[in-house]
């Protein structure tokens, strides 16, 4: 039973993971209370759940996200002039922190779990509201290799679609630059889906800014504590809707124009390359 809700869980999200519209707000930090009691009320709260992740009750969820660019920063000039018709390139690492853990954590994979080491690659495509993206879970070490020496990982390198690694290899192999850390950006996600995977909402908070450190891929853990001094950090939250529909839910859209909410072209690459390439 419980193996089947969670194959039930991972198809709906990897239905609005494949394509979807996607619409984005930065919410003044006063009104993240409201929306986060607004979105309870309408949907069950969703985070990731899978090897070596934390299935203890209220944690903080964590993000960190690295970005990639080609050394003539392509990536972060079409995403800055093309809010809705650019490509992402990033690698992201979910992490779960409980205080009551972390008093007594001896090791850094207590606090991780055992799936440290390993790292979610994504290619994101926007072409107005629509999003597709693809993305494998793969170890550290091997995507470092796949970056600097244009050596596509074995099947037994990854876990995911082989069409979404497929996707991934031939991005590579089309770009006549290379690709490299540029910018981390680190938050605090809640997120909430629909059991079909129609509607998902993401509000990250705390978000800092940060340049790569040397050894990125060689840090068996990428919290924020690993990470340095923050180039800068935002004061807001960040909702991003996820859905398949063209129209938002009647109570969603009211919820949002009550609360005096419109559609940003906010972006973390961006906002992140942007202060991280200034300092």
């Amino acid at each position: 039973m419980v193996h089947a809700a969670v194959g039930a869980r991972l198809g709906a999200d990897a239905a609005i993971t494949a394509d979807r519209n996607e619409l984005t707000y930065l919410v003044p930090l006063r009104q993240w209370q409201a929306l986060v009691q607004h979105f309870d009320e309408h949907l069950p709260a969703q985070r990731y759940l899978g090897e070596g992740d934390s299935t203890l009750p209220a944690p903080q969820y964590l993000v960190s996200t690295v970005y990639f660019d080609t050394p003539t920063r392509r990536l972060f000039r079409d995403a800055s002039s093309q809010a809705h018709d650019n490509v992402k390139l990033r690698a992201r690492e979910y992490y779960d922190v409980l205080p009551s853990w972390a008093e007594r954590a001896a090791r850094v994979e207590e606090e991780v779990g055992p799936a440290a080491g390993q790292i979610w690659l994504e290619l994101k495509r926007r072409a107005g509201a629509r999003t597709q993206k693809h993305r494998v879970r793969i170890g550290k070490t091997v995507l470092q290799r796949w970056l600097h020496e244009r050596s596509a990982p074995s099947r037994s390198d990854y876990v995911g679609r082989d069409a979404d690694a497929q996707v991934l290899e031939a991005y590579f192999e089309a770009s006549a630059e290379s690709f490299e850390p540029t910018c981390v950006v680190n938050y605090q996600r809640c997120s909430w889906q629909s059991p079909d995977g129609g509607l998902r909402l993401t509000l990250d908070s705390n978000l800092a800014f940060y340049a790569p450190p040397a050894d990125l891929f060689g840090k068996s853990s990428l919290r924020r504590e690993e990470l340095g001094a923050a180039c800068a950090r935002e004061d807001g939250a960040l909702l991003e809707v996820k859905q398949r529909a063209q129209a938002l839910p009647t109570w969603l859209a009211a919820r949002l124009t009550t609360l005096g909410l419109f559609p940003s072209d906010y972006s973390k690459f961006v906002k992140a390359a942007g202060v991280v390439g200034s300092v």
